[in-house]
């Protein structure tokens, strides 16, 4: 495995960071005027294929290490989540008993709709877990190198998310989201075909790798205005209608790649430290961001306008970063560290 998998990446991270921002803005809906449409066609997909990239660095475990790993990185944290926010809806809403714990019940569950649903994250562990499971076995196929072995698991993905989209009425919807897994784990895998292809292309020479920057940079900024555009949608969607799966596609892919050649312009440490968080961030967004705005109602300030809904969103996602999140970080690791030392050892490592 090449060291470059094992690596973080500030340019990866910085994305990640752009993505959490696109989640905060678009939660303002229409508030957000165009860009609301603009980030509802990519900020979700986008994140799970950043995290695809390095959706090998596990490989080596056991199954059990990464269920471990999973639980400290990614449960735990949001089993936090799941206990605080019905009592913060209690608090505030002056909810019953009854509503409160309905809301614990919604959020255990993963559902994806209701207040506040924080359905992404059991569902982006069972995407991880179903990839981490797949690749196990995908290794293990003898002279097929780890660009097939990506693009194999794709295929497969691809497969299990058109059936799964044509069987919707006879699918199972369990706990954890598990309606949401199949099309998340597609975008998943193809996060890391991509990685695989940009592996490959920093071993070209510089005037193909010149070529691709502008052939993706002007398909994202073409995508950015037909997504503009007042009939855009509804071209985009005969398109849709055409071609079944290559919007869900490009609208995911096609935007990241602007994103990417924007983060490798802006990446610096302390956006990339932001994007390490965005777990976190995308839990506490409730919290942070609410009283941002209810300052900005109680002093009169214009929520309608696209340039306050960013600088609410900026403001939340600081606030989150290095108020809110520091306090429950500490003690997951803590925990952690009791619980099971040698993840601990590997967290602190990374």
């Amino acid at each position: 495995m090449s060291n470059t998998i094992q690596q973080r990446s500030n340019t990866v991270d910085t994305v990640k960071c752009l993505l959490i921002l696109s989640i905060y803005v678009f939660h303002f809906g229409e508030a957000a005027g165009n860009w609301y449409l603009f980030f509802s066609c990519f900020h979700v997909p986008s994140f799970f294929m950043v995290s695809g990239f390095w959706a090998m660095k596990h490989l080596q475990r056991s199954v059990w290490d990464f269920l471990k790993q999973a639980f400290f990185n990614c449960l735990l944290l949001w089993l936090c989540w799941v206990c605080i926010y019905p009592v913060y809806y209690a608090l505030t809403q002056g909810y019953g008993l009854e509503t409160t714990w309905g809301l614990f019940v919604q959020y255990f569950c993963g559902k994806r709709s209701g207040i506040g649903g924080m359905w992404f994250v059991p569902a982006f562990f069972l995407v991880t877990l179903c990839y981490f499971l797949t690749a196990k076995l995908l290794s293990r196929l003898p002279r097929l190198s780890e660009t097939g072995q990506a693009l194999l698991h794709f295929v497969l993905a691809l497969t299990v998310y058109l059936v799964y989209r044509n069987n919707v009425d006879s699918s199972l919807r369990l706990l954890f989201s598990l309606d949401q897994v199949p099309v998340h784990w597609m975008f998943y895998a193809l996060g890391r075909v991509l990685f695989c292809g940009y592996e490959w292309l920093r071993r070209q020479k510089r005037e193909l790798q010149r070529g691709i920057f502008v052939a993706s940079a002007v398909l994202s900024f073409g995508y950015m205005l037909v997504i503009f555009y007042d009939r855009g949608p509804e071209l985009w969607g005969a398109l849709g209608r055409a071609i079944p799966v290559f919007p869900l596609l490009a609208d995911a892919v096609l935007p990241l790649c602007g994103l990417f050649w924007l983060a490798k312009v802006i990446s610096c440490r302390f956006l990339g430290q932001i994007g390490r968080n965005t777990l976190g961030l995308c839990l506490c967004e409730i919290l942070v961001k609410y009283p941002f705005t209810w300052l900005m109602e109680h002093f009169g300030l214009p929520l309608d306008q696209v340039w306050m809904v960013f600088l609410i969103a900026v403001a939340a996602i600081l606030l989150g970063h290095f108020i809110v999140l520091p306090p429950f970080l500490w003690v997951i690791r803590q925990l952690q560290a009791r619980l099971s030392p040698s993840a601990a050892a590997a967290a602190h490592k990374r």
